[in-house]
């Protein structure tokens, strides 16, 4: 997976797949704060992000009121 540039409001990190996780408590790891990731680091151009989380498939999308809907899409079995 490619690096994703996370901002933070007092520094700027690089972000890898795995480099972060939450604790069993759903906080953040040893870190603090969750990373803040720009929203064009995400999508670029696009307006639209397939993201898998496990076995499941959700739709990000950028509204033209620039509003965020996440849709979780139906599985392919």
């Amino acid at each position: 997976m490619p690096q994703i540039a996370a901002t933070d409001d007092a520094e700027i990190a690089s972000v890898s797949d795995g480099a972060h996780r939450a604790d069993a408590s759903g906080g953040a790891s040893a870190g603090g704060a969750p990373p803040r990731v720009a929203l064009a680091a995400l999508i670029g151009a696009h307006r639209e992000l397939h993201i898998a989380h496990g076995e499941e498939t959700y739709w990000l999308r950028l509204t033209r009121a620039n509003r965020l809907i996440l849709t979780k899409l139906p599985r392919d079995d």
